[in-house]
C-alpha cells in the first residue's frame, strides 16, 4: 500500500510540474510586451522632438542630391511643422516657399513618399530658365525624385519669373499630386478681385509635357455677372483652350492656341458674342444688339485680324441707337495704336441708309483719332432723325481728339456738289 501511495505521489508531481513553466513564460511574454511598450512610447517621445525633426529632414535633404534645402524648421514629426524656408533647386526651376507649415507622414520618406495631410505658405516664388532668342526655354524635366501627395494646400502669394516676364497670383488653394511621371492639381481656387477661378488641371513630368484640365471663372464686384468655362488640352509647349463665355447679359464661345514659352504667347484667338448691349457695359453708350466675330493673330508688334459686327437694333443717334447694322474690318493693335483697314460699314438694315467704307486710327499714347471714308448713298435721315433724307457720296476726312474735333469732306448728290472744312473747339463751330 506505501509502494501504491509514493507511485501515485509521483504521478502527482509529474500532472502538476508544468504549470510553473507556463507562469514563466507568461511572464516572460508580459515583460516583453512590456518592453515593447516603453520602447514604442520612447520611440514617440522621440519622434515629437526638434533632434528627431532635424534628423528626418537631414535624410530627405540628403536623399535630394543637394536640390532641397531647409531653413528654420520647428515643432513635431507627430503634429504640425513649421519651416521658415524651403527651396527646391532643380535643373532649370526652382521653388522657393517661405512662412510654411504642414502636417505629414513623415514614415513615407522611408518609401521614396511625401505625404501631407495639409501644406500652407505664407509665399511662394518660382523661378523658370532665362529667355532666349525672344523665347523662354522649356524646362528638360519636371520629375521629382519622390511622389509627393498634398490634400490641401494654401499660398498666400505666388510670384513667378520666366525669363523676362514676371508676374503674381493671391489667394491660392489646391490640392497636389505628383512625382517623376505626372503632375496633378485638384480643387484650384485662386481668388482675386475680380473673381474666382477653380478648376483642376494635369501636366506630364517629361516631354512633351501632355497638359488636359479644365477652368471655371465667376466674376466679382463689377464682373459680378461673368462667367467663363473652358477646357485645355495640348502640351505645355503648345495648348488650346477652348471656352464659353457669359458677359453682361451677351453669351458666346472663344478659342486661344497657346504657347507660354514662346516670344509671342498667343498664335491665334477668335471670339464669337450674341447679344452684346453696349449700354450694359456703359451707362453713356448707345443701345445696341450686336453679333460679334474677332479673329486674331500675333504680329511682330502686337495683334491683327478680323472684326464682323452685325446690330440687330440699328437707329439713328438721337434714339439712342447706332446707325450702323453691319461692319467688317481688318485690324491690328499694337501698344500705341489701333488700327482699322478695309473697313465697310451699313447703315439701317441690309444697307438701306448707304455704306461707309475706309480707314480709322486711334492713338492709345495721345488719345486722339483719325478717320478716313468714302460715302455711298448714305441718307443722313438714318444718321439723325432731324436731317433730310438723302443720298449722299463722297469722301470725309476727321481728326478728333480732346480739344479739337475737325472734319473735311467732299460730297456729292446728282448735280450737287459742294466741300467744307468744319471744327469743334470749347463748343464753338468753325465752318469754311
Amino acid at each position: 500500500m506505501r509502494r501504491a501511495a509514493s507511485d501515485l505521489d509521483g504521478v502527482s508531481d509529474g500532472i502538476a510540474a508544468p504549470a510553473p513553466r507556463a507562469r514563466r513564460w507568461l511572464r516572460r511574454i508580459a515583460l516583453s510586451l512590456v518592453a515593447l511598450a516603453a520602447l514604442v512610447a520612447l520611440g514617440a517621445y522621440w519622434l515629437s522632438t526638434q533632434s528627431a525633426l532635424d534628423a528626418l529632414l537631414g535624410r530627405a535633404v540628403a536623399r535630394s542630391e543637394g536640390r532641397l534645402s531647409v531653413e528654420g524648421a520647428t515643432g513635431s514629426l507627430l503634429s504640425t511643422v513649421h519651416i521658415d524656408r524651403l527651396r527646391w533647386q532643380g535643373d532649370e526651376v526652382t521653388l522657393e516657399a517661405t512662412g510654411v507649415a504642414l502636417t505629414w507622414s513623415p514614415t513615407d520618406l522611408l518609401s521614396r513618399r511625401f505625404n501631407a495631410k495639409g501644406f500652407g505658405a505664407q509665399r511662394l516664388i518660382v523661378t523658370l530658365p532665362k529667355s532666349r532668342g525672344g523665347a523662354t526655354a522649356l524646362p528638360s524635366s519636371l520629375a521629382l525624385p519622390l511622389e509627393v501627395n498634398i490634400a490641401q494646400a494654401g499660398i498666400g502669394r505666388i510670384d513667378w519669373r520666366a525669363g523676362e516676364r514676371s508676374g503674381a497670383v493671391t489667394g491660392l488653394k489646391f490640392g497636389y499630386a505628383g512625382g517623376a511621371s505626372q503632375h496633378q492639381i485638384s480643387g484650384l481656387e485662386v481668388v482675386t478681385d475680380a473673381g474666382t477661378l477653380n478648376g483642376t488641371i494635369g501636366v506630364g513630368a517629361s516631354t512633351p509635357f501632355a497638359l488636359a484640365g479644365n477652368i471655371v471663372f465667376r466674376g466679382d464686384g463689377e464682373l459680378s455677372d461673368t462667367r467663363v468655362e473652358g477646357g485645355v488640352a495640348g502640351t505645355l509647349e503648345l495648348f488650346n483652350l477652348d471656352a464659353k463665355v457669359a458677359l453682361r447679359g451677351a453669351t458666346g464661345t472663344g478659342s486661344a492656341r497657346l504657347a507660354p514659352f514662346a516670344a509671342v504667347p498667343i498664335v491665334a484667338a477668335k471670339v464669337s458674342l450674341a447679344d452684346v448691349d453696349l449700354r450694359r457695359f456703359a451707362a453713356a453708350l448707345p443701345e445696341t444688339r450686336l453679333d460679334v466675330r474677332v479673329d486674331a493673330m500675333p504680329t511682330a508688334a502686337g495683334f491683327a485680324g478680323v472684326i464682323e459686327a452685325t446690330n440687330a437694333q440699328a437707329g439713328p443717334v438721337d434714339g439712342g441707337r447706332i446707325p450702323v447694322s453691319a461692319l467688317r474690318s481688318r485690324f491690328q493693335w499694337t501698344p500705341q495704336a489701333v488700327d482699322l483697314s478695309e473697313l465697310t460699314a451699313s447703315l439701317e438694315a441690309a444697307g438701306r441708309g448707304g455704306t461707309v467704307s475706309g480707314s480709322a486710327r486711334y492713338d492709345l499714347v495721345r488719345g486722339g483719332a483719325r478717320i478716313d471714308a468714302r460715302l455711298s448713298a448714305v441718307d443722313l435721315r438714318r444718321i439723325h432723325s432731324a436731317l433730310v433724307a438723302t443720298a449722299l457720296g463722297g469722301t470725309l476726312t476727321g481728326e478728333l481728339d480732346g480739344i479739337r474735333q475737325a472734319l473735311r469732306g467732299e460730297l456729292a448728290q446728282g448735280d450737287l456738289r459742294f466741300a467744307f472744312d468744319a471744327s469743334l473747339v470749347q463748343r464753338v463751330v468753325d465752318i469754311r
